[in-house]
C-alpha cells in the first residue's frame, strides 16, 4: 500500500542519515573534521525529510562544534542554520529547541559574536517563559545583557531590560533574582560606579549562569561599555568611538562663569567674555565705579 512504501521509505532514510553519523564520528576520530562536518551535514539534511527536526538540529551542532577551532564562519552558520529550524517552525514543542538555542548561545558568545547571542539567548528565554520557567529565562536576561555591554551596546542593553520590566505578561522573569541584578549592573554604568560594578558581579547568582556568561560577567569594568549621555546618571565615558554622544564631566560647567567655560576642541580660543552692564540708578542714571567726595 501506499502508507507501508512511504513508511519503508522513511525508515530508509533514517538509516542513512544514522549510517552518515557514523561516518562522521569515524571521521571526527581520524581528526578529519572538515569531512567529518560535511557528514553531520548530510545526516541532518535526510533527518529534515523525515521530519526530524531536533535530530537534524542535534547533527548540525555536532558539525560545528568539530570545526569551530579551523572554520569559525562556517560554524556559525552551521549554527544559525540549526537555531533557524525551529524559528521557521513554530509547531514543534518548545522543550526540543533548548538544547539547540543553549550549544548556540554558548558558541556565540565564545566568538564574541555578542548581537547573534543575544538574538538566541532572546528565543532560549522565550522557550522557557512558555514552559513557565521563570527562573531560566531570567538567567538568559541577564546573559543578554552582559552580551549587549560586551558589545558597548548600553543602549541595546538598556532598552531590552526596560521592555521587559515594563512588559506586565512577562512580570514573573522581571521580578526573578536575575533580572534584579541586571538592573544593579545596568545602574552601575549609569553611575559611573565602578564599586557597585564590581558588588553587583560578585553576587553568588552569577555563578549561575552558563560558563561561558560566568567569564564574560567577571570580566566586565566601566571601560567594557560606553554610557550615552541620556542614560548616565553622572560623568559617563562617551559611548562608542564614533558616537555623537559625550562625556557628561565634560559638560560640568553649570556654575562655571563664563570665563571659565572650555575652550571648543581643535578650534581657536574663545574671545574674553563681554563686561558686564554699567549699574542703573533708581532713576536710570549710570553709576560709576568710584564716587566723588562731597565731603
Amino acid at each position: 500500500s501506499a502508507a507501508a512504501s512511504e513508511s519503508d521509505k522513511l525508515d530508509l532514510t533514517g538509516n542513512a542519515a544514522r549510517h552518515l553519523e557514523s561516518a562522521a564520528q569515524m571521521l571526527r576520530d581520524g581528526k578529519r573534521p572538515a569531512e567529518a562536518a560535511v557528514m553531520y551535514e548530510r545526516s541532518a539534511d535526510l533527518q529534515f525529510q523525515q521530519g526530524a527536526l531536533e535530530r537534524g538540529a542535534e547533527a548540525l551542532c555536532k558539525a560545528a562544534r568539530i570545526i569551530e577551532e579551523t572554520d569559525v564562519d562556517r560554524a556559525a552558520a552551521l549554527f544559525s542554520r540549526a537555531v533557524d529550524v525551529f524559528t521557521d517552525d513554530e509547531t514543534r514543542p518548545v522543550e526540543f529547541t533548548l538544547e539547540t538555542y543553549r550549544a548556540a548561545a554558548s558558541f556565540f558568545l565564545r566568538q564574541k559574536r555578542y548581537a547573534k547571542a543575544a538574538e538566541v539567548l532572546d528565543l532560549q528565554m522565550g522557550a522557557h517563559w512558555v514552559m513557565k520557567q521563570g527562573a531560566s529565562a531570567a538567567k538568559c536576561a541577564l546573559t543578554i545583557v552582559i552580551a549587549h555591554i560586551h558589545a558597548d551596546a548600553f543602549a541595546a542593553a538598556h532598552s531590552f531590560l526596560t521592555q521587559l520590566e515594563m512588559d506586565l505578561s512577562r512580570g514573573d522573569i522581571a521580578r526573578q533574582e536575575e533580572a534584579q541584578l541586571a538592573r544593579e549592573v545596568l545602574d552601575a554604568y549609569a553611575a559611573q560606579s565602578e564599586e557597585a560594578l564590581q558588588a553587583a558581579t560578585a553576587k553568588r547568582a552569577f555563578t549561575y549562569l552558563d560558563a561561558q556568561a560566568v567569564k564574560l560577567a567577571r570580566a566586565l569594568t566601566l571601560q567594557t561599555a560606553g554610557v550615552p549621555v541620556e542614560l548616565a546618571h553622572g560623568g559617563g565615558r562617551p559611548a562608542g568611538a564614533h558616537a555623537t554622544t559625550i562625556s557628561m564631566a565634560a559638560l560640568d560647567v553649570k556654575d562655571a562663569q563664563p570665563s571659565q567655560a572650555p575652550p571648543s576642541a581643535g578650534g581657536p580660543p574663545l574671545p574674553p567674555p563681554p563686561p558686564p552692564p554699567p549699574a542703573v540708578g533708581d532713576f536710570g542714571e549710570v553709576i560709576d565705579d568710584y564716587t566723588d567726595d562731597l565731603t
